[in-house]
């Protein structure tokens, strides 16, 4: 019979414990393509030269220059994601986004209106003003701009 040394056994063990290659669970090293949607919110302060000029966006009016226009949009995007596990724990885990690309091209079309003055017109693409190569799906983004015209500049 064939005994085994306390030293012997001991490294045995450890070998056993802790093994001789680590295996890795890369499922959060794996990248889906997904599809999904971002809640965008554009405030837009229009202000005009002289004041008092109508705001028309899509031929609806707005109110009357200096004031504030709110656009709002679900929009589709879509992209690249995976999950990136913090630790063994799989309940702390984020999604990770990357090239996120919006879909959609949603048309504003700005008209003000000054008596004495020709209208004046500006077009804006919502999804313009959130291009982003990490949007995250179902998030809110919310932008601020200031869109002045000049009603006394030759155009």
């Amino acid at each position: 019979m064939h005994t085994v040394s306390k030293p012997g056994l001991l490294l045995f063990a450890l070998w056993l414990f802790f093994g001789c290659a680590t295996v890795s669970d890369d499922r959060s090293n794996i990248w889906y393509q997904w599809t999904g949607y971002v809640n965008l919110k554009l405030q837009v302060n229009v202000s005009s030269i002289p004041p008092g000029a109508k705001v028309y966006v899509n031929q609806q009016l707005q109110g009357t220059t200096p004031c504030t226009v709110h656009l709002e949009k679900r929009s589709n995007v879509a992209g690249d994601e995976r999950a990136q596990i913090s630790g063994k724990d799989e309940l702390q885990s984020a999604l990770q986004t990357r090239n996120t690309e919006l879909i959609d091209k949603t048309v504003y079309t700005f008209v003000l209106v000054k008596e004495g003055f020709s209208p004046r017109k500006k077009t804006l693409v919502l999804e313009d003003y959130f291009q982003s190569k990490t949007l995250k799906h179902a998030h809110a983004y919310a932008r601020q701009i200031d869109m002045e015209v000049n009603f006394r500049a030759l155009y």
